[in-house]
């Protein structure tokens, strides 16, 4: 079976953590409660087990941990990772937060013959 995380990265993250005691920590309590509520008081048989997975995962490494994938060397672990496993060069390529500004997207549900009909109602939607 394949692990979900990388192992030594969450070891180490883990050994670093300490929870919070001040402000931070009513930030997490409350992230806690909010989970707890929702599976508690609504109807969650219809939402897709992927989506709420990646909101919890994210909630939870993210804003409790406080686990980011720029930290604790997992941007330069994947640039070893893809060198040996392509055998290629990947030295060259670099981590950066980039701002769109206001953007526009949309998931297209059908074939590929259809999408540009997608697209096309996205940029009537960006002109209105």
């Amino acid at each position: 079976m394949a692990a979900i995380f990388n192992q030594k990265l969450l070891k180490n993250a883990m050994e670093k953590f300490s929870f919070p005691t001040n402000d931070k920590r009513k930030k997490i309590d409350g992230i806690i409660q909010a989970w707890q509520t929702s599976f508690r008081d609504h109807d969650l048989s219809k939402a897709k087990e992927t989506s709420l997975q990646g909101k919890f995962f994210s909630k939870f490494f993210c804003e409790i941990l406080g686990y980011t994938m720029q930290d604790d060397g997992f941007f330069e672990w994947t640039v070893q990772e893809a060198t040996k496993k392509k055998k290629q060069d990947f030295s060259k390529v670099e981590f950066f937060p980039y701002d769109e500004g206001l953007c526009v997207q949309c998931m297209h549900v059908g074939s590929y013959d259809d999408e540009p009909a997608t697209v096309d109602l996205m940029h009537d939607y960006m002109k209105a």
